[in-house]
């Protein structure tokens, strides 16, 4: 068997889809119709020139995946083959000569049983290969490659038999071990295994191993391709002797391939769709010349060669194709129109009641819907053509409410909704849940810039900065971002107000950031944390407990995630306080909740099938009333009223404590979530600053510098996670003192004969605290004596009995932070 390359044409509109109106009930939901494609598959059949196995189709009156074994000769249908999945490349039957040839795991799960069923004799014989990386199978013999747990590889023929040796190797340290084409006849396969490397011809029937020039096998030859511009250059040595090379260049056009007919090649050559059929031409080559000769096929959407040198052709026929089998030399042979194939999800969008896939064909990539009947085509309302997701991406088509998106071409997006439809341009495109809002995020000198619209009028709403390419979320009308101090901040571009804030954690970032209704999903620390934006629920992480996906999406009050610990099935958690979590279907591929609301969830299987399943278990934790009570002020500290400068200036500090309580009947407290500080200063003239401020500060105390001279105070305000703010607090000020008290009056009354009266006066920017007051009698070497009460006094006068010896009175002021000035005045005696 031999593949060289494809080529696929332009393709015109074509009719709706066929429908089975058929809805099946299964433990998991409710399985939707079959949709069915209206042009023909693009896979070709896998044959020799006697039979040929069909693509997939469903068998008639059930919902099961198959492969029809069709006679050539007549048509006829001999087998029908069950088929794992629409997309299976693995374990694929093949048709060797008038053999069915299949591959399953083995009883023992060690291995491959390979069953051989000769389909004219209708025999039937088994035989096992082990475990294998890769692996050609035939009647009568198999090659695999294999690793070791020593890290060696090697390439093995195994038997019908029972026998098994080894081709090459096994060989340490291999970087690629690999099979290439093969027939009945033999396998060419590569080796890059330290000095083993090499490309290999080698044939079971002798067991000899030749270096091949080429990875290509016809009847009789090795061939090689190899393109260059323009052309593609074309080596080929006999398979009797492959020393004797040749080589010669075919003339191609960009887009066209070759491939295997006979000894020899055709031009799969890409052409521009008629009114009715798309496809390619396919031309005989010249290998003595490299010349291009007459068109064999035209309509040609599928091409698969065949180990005897035969080519099976997919024919678009305007319908649901033809297959055709071209031999070298001959007419090509028709033997059988193709049923309707089942429609391959790319992706599917679920709303209310409509359910939306996309899908990828020939023709326009259509776009279908389902919304309870039937399948039908959905038609853009202003062009009236049908709607298609041209990029063939996953992710290219979104639903949201009674909108569709989908993208035309990279960057570009066409949005439509039941009475109207626009065009819009964005390197990230984010359509909102509900459709009301769209995310139009570019890149702008070096940033992340969303510009949110009204879905339909285009009018921007909102436009930010967001920290990478996801955008903010969009929920109705509400735009949701992630704040650079981690606080989540929600604004309802349907009426003015003030911005929603709830507080996180400083591990949380926005990348992947959802909102719906009262819930978010928030990545913090690597982990996918839910948080009730009501605050009515605590934070809890969603862990997959099996195999650790986190791939959580936000529904309508659950979560849900495809878990691959097994077989790939929907995982669902509700939010109650229980966080009852379920599993639903097998083999799961494509899952989307309701974006109207409900609990309910549609997903795909590996057969294509469509299935709603209503999540009737889910429970929400009760709503109360919200939390709409501010912090509140439980109390504060910091530095003193007046504090004493320290060269210049003198760090000042605030501390505070709050408390997060709540009203009779509302939900539990949130908590407090983070704080605004401000402060400002004032000359002694007293000239006040503007304030000065840090929004959602998460310490509960903060220190500031300021200069001598200047009185700094605080305010503080709390906030709690469902973004309640409290008043500013009382203010907490600070004044800096760097001077001392002045003395501006110290002398000592004697008019009195019998006392003496000391009178004393300071000045002091921010007041006097208190007096000292000491008196000393005769010489200057007296001890200075006082009254305690003198030690601390306010009032600025003393009087004591005048002595006979000399008097003196020493006083000094002292000021609010302990700064001194101090005077002396002295007086005779009597």
């Amino acid at each position: 068997m031999a593949l060289i390359g494809s080529g696929v044409g332009l393709a015109p509109a074509r009719s709706a889809a066929v429908d089975v109106a058929v809805v099946a009930e299964s433990s998991d939901g409710v399985v939707l119709p079959v949709a069915y494609r209206s042009d023909p598959p693009q896979a070709a059949s896998r044959g020799s020139s006697t039979f040929a196995l069909s693509p997939v189709t469903t068998i008639e009156g059930t919902d099961e995946l198959h492969r029809k074994v069709i006679r050539v000769s007549d048509g006829a249908v001999v087998r029908t083959v069950r088929v794992a999945s629409l997309t299976t490349s693995f374990d694929l039957p093949s048709i060797v000569g008038d053999h069915l040839v299949t591959r399953a795991t083995a009883g023992s799960g060690s291995g491959k049983t390979v069953t051989v069923d000769n389909l004219t004799s209708g025999l039937v014989h088994a035989y096992t290969i082990p475990a294998h990386e890769a692996a050609v199978t035939y009647p009568d013999w198999a090659v695999t490659t294999q690793r070791f747990n020593d890290g060696r590889r090697g390439v093995f023929l195994h038997r019908a038999d029972g026998t098994s040796s080894a081709i090459a190797g096994p060989y340490p340290f291999c970087s690629t071990v690999n099979l290439w084409d093969s027939d009945e006849s033999g396998v060419i396969f590569s080796l890059s295994c330290g000095d083993d490397q090499g490309r290999f011809l080698f044939d079971p029937a002798t067991g000899s191993v030749e270096s091949a020039p080429g990875l290509v096998l016809t009847p009789n030859r090795v061939l090689n391709l190899r393109p260059v511009p323009g052309e593609q250059e074309v080596t080929w040595a006999p398979r009797t002797d492959l020393t004797q090379t040749h080589t010669t260049t075919v003339a191609v056009d960009q887009g066209t391939t070759l491939k295997v007919l006979g000894d020899g090649l055709v031009a799969d050559e890409p052409q521009p769709c008629d009114a009715t059929r798309c496809g390619a031409d396919l031309r005989a080559v010249d290998l003595a010349t490299g010349s291009l000769g007459e068109v064999l096929l035209s309509h040609a959407v599928a091409k698969l060669s065949a180990s005897d040198g035969s080519l099976h052709v997919t024919v678009d026929d305007g319908g649901t194709g033809e297959l055709a089998l071209l031999r070298a030399g001959e007419e090509p042979r028709f033997f059988t129109t193709l049923p309707a194939q089942p429609v391959e999800p790319l992706d599917v969008g679920f709303s209310g009641d409509r359910v939306v896939v996309s899908s990828r064909e020939i023709s326009t990539d259509p776009v279908r819907e389902y919304a309870g009947s039937a399948w039908s085509a959905v038609d853009d309302p202003v062009t009236g053509l049908p709607l298609s997701q041209s990029t063939r991406r996953r992710g290219g088509l979104l639903v949201a409410g009674d909108s569709i998106a989908t993208e035309k071409a990279a960057g570009l997006w066409r949005v439509v909704w039941p009475d109207g439809a626009r065009t819009v341009e964005s390197s990230a495109f984010t359509l909102g849940h509900r459709g009301q809002l769209v995310g139009l995020t570019r890149s702008d000198d070096g940033l992340w810039r969303t510009d949110v619209q009204d879905l339909r009028t285009g009018a921007q709403v909102w436009s930010g900065v967001t920290p990478d390419s996801s955008g903010p979320a969009l929920d109705g009308t509400w735009v949701w971002r992630l704040a650079d101090d981690h606080t989540l901040e929600g604004v309802d571009t349907s009426q003015p107000g003030p911005v929603r804030q709830v507080g996180l954690g400083s591990e949380c970032f926005a990348s992947g950031l959802q909102v719906r209704g009262r819930w978010a999903l928030v990545n913090c620390g690597s982990q996918p944390t839910l948080f009730d934006l009501d605050g009515g629920a605590a934070p809890r992480v969603l862990l997959d407990y099996l195999d650790g996906s986190t791939s959580w999406r936000l529904g309508t009050d659950f979560a849900y995630t495809v878990s691959s610990y097994r077989v790939p099935a929907v995982r669902v958690t509700d939010f109650s306080s229980t966080h009852v979590t379920r599993e639903i279907g097998q083999g799961v591929v494509h899952v989307v909740a309701d974006d109207a609301g409900s609990h309910t969830l549609v997903w795909t299987d590996a057969f294509g099938r469509l299935t709603r399943t209503d999540l009737d278990w889910v429970t929400v934790p009760p709503l109360l009333t919200p939390d709409r009570t501010a912090p509140r002020l439980v109390s504060s500290s910091g530095s003193a009223r007046y504090v004493r400068g320290v060269d210049g200036r003198r760090a000042v500090s605030v501390g505070w404590r709050y408390s997060d309580p709540v009203r009779s009947g509302e939900v539990a407290p949130s908590g407090v979530a983070s704080y605004d500080v401000r402060w400002r200063t004032a000359t002694p003239a007293g000239a006040w600053s503007a304030w000065s401020m840090v929004s959602r500060y998460t310490q509960t105390s903060m220190t500031r510098t300021f200069r001598d001279e200047q009185t700094a105070c605080f305010q503080v305000r709390g906030r709690d996670r469902v973004g309640n703010l409290s008043s500013w607090s009382t203010s907490r000020c600070t004044t800096i003192d760097g001077e001392p008290p002045v003395l501006t009056r110290a002398s000592i009354d004697t008019s009195r004969f019998d006392r003496l009266l000391f009178r004393y006066r300071a000045t002091d920017t921010y007041g006097i605290s208190h007096y000292v007051v000491r008196y000393r009698l005769g010489s200057n070497s007296a001890p200075w004596m006082a009254s305690a009460r003198w030690l601390h006094l306010t009032q600025t006068s003393v009087s004591r009995v005048r002595s006979p010896s000399r008097t003196c009175f020493k006083v000094t002021a002292v000021d609010r932070v302990g700064h001194r000035d101090t005077a002396i005045r002295c007086v005779r005696g009597r």
